[in-house]
């Protein structure tokens, strides 16, 4: 079976695309940052920000598939942005030093990147792949993201960059921040409500995309 490895695989995608994958065949193993965490695949400890990637986890990669990142959902003060920006940006780094060092060439590499990449404003613009980078923080995070994923091209990988939208479930994602002010009573129409909100959303276990 091929090998598929995953970093961020213990978040809510992760999760059901290790899952989907596995039912196909696939042999997902995944990076943690602790054994602790619940997971019913073969996982290997990594440490970006002291150089530590446990023996093994890279050999016989097949695709590399990087989810890993701090959540936006939390508050941004400026020491939790530097983790934003430092858990997406520095990891994939690390992983293409240590696949790089190994001489580990994957046939492809799977990125995930946000359609934060075209910035925090409200338009009726549909956005393409050919739309430049927002100027605000999470275009920079988009945009450095990106680019580091790109890299990966010098090994030889095929490069796939998949920018997402914000999450919904019951389960988990952003609806539960979203809805807060609701439970308390305090929620309110914002704006005048004709502004795009693209999103996805779990249906039967898989995720759609909307916006």
């Amino acid at each position: 079976m091929k090998k598929i490895l995953i970093s961020g695989a213990t978040g809510l995608v992760g999760k059901k695309l290790s899952q989907k994958l596995y039912e196909r065949g696939y042999n997902v193993e995944i990076l943690v940052r602790s054994k602790k965490e619940n997971t019913n695949f073969k996982s290997y400890l990594w440490d970006y920000k002291n150089n530590f990637l446990e023996e093994g986890a890279l050999e016989h990669t097949y695709i590399f598939i990087h989810l890993a990142g701090a959540s936006i959902s939390n508050r941004w003060t400026d020491s939790y942005k530097k983790e934003i920006y430092a858990s997406r940006i520095d990891s994939a780094q690390f992983i293409f030093d240590q696949m790089k060092a190994k001489i580990i060439h994957p046939e492809a590499v799977i990125s995930s990147s946000a359609v934060g990449f075209y910035g925090q404003i409200t338009s009726d613009h549909i956005f393409s792949e050919n739309d430049i980078p927002g100027e605000d923080f999470l275009g920079n995070v988009c945009r450095d993201w990106e680019m580091k994923a790109i890299q990966f091209q010098n090994l030889g990988s095929r490069v796939v960059q998949v920018r997402t939208a914000t999450v919904l479930s019951e389960k988990g994602g952003a609806l539960e921040v979203l809805r807060k002010p609701v439970d308390y009573n305090i929620g309110a129409v914002l704006g005048n409500g004709k502004q795009y909100f693209p999103w996805i959303h779990m249906v039967h276990g898989c995720f759609f995309q909307t916006g």
